[in-house]
């Protein structure tokens, strides 16, 4: 990041969600090491399962009723 303060700032709601199973569940799980690390605000979701549109369609609602508190 080349300025994480300005991301910060400038950052309304940033949500990461992945299942246990997800074959991105590795890189995911680095990557939010890598936010947490820049004290960026972040928002995960971590639930057992895959990569499937289930999973796609419960972040989604979850998401979603966050975004529009």
């Amino acid at each position: 990041f080349p300025d994480p303060a300005l991301l910060k700032k400038n950052l309304k709601h940033f949500t990461i969600s992945v299942g246990t199973e997800d074959f991105l569940y590795e890189s995911v799980k680095q990557n939010i090491a890598l936010f947490e690390e820049k004290g960026l605000p972040l928002k995960t979701h971590i639930v057992p399962g895959g990569h499937t549109w289930m999973a796609c369609k419960k972040f989604l609602a979850t998401t979603l009723q966050e975004l529009f508190k």
